[in-house]
């Protein structure tokens, strides 16, 4: 997430999509992710125990 921030303190890149650089579109994708894997394993661990 720090990635995501950082990247507005760069100037040498065009902007891609809703004001975001390709490096923050990028890593906004790969937090989505890794969250929605969290997600995942943290309830199907649960389940389990049940």
């Amino acid at each position: 997430m720090l990635r995501f921030f950082l990247e507005y303190f760069r100037g040498d890149y065009v902007h891609l999509t809703f004001g975001l650089k390709s490096a923050q579109v990028t890593a906004l994708g790969g937090f989505m992710i890794a969250t929605a894997l969290f997600i995942y394993f943290y309830w199907k661990n649960h389940s389990l125990k049940d």
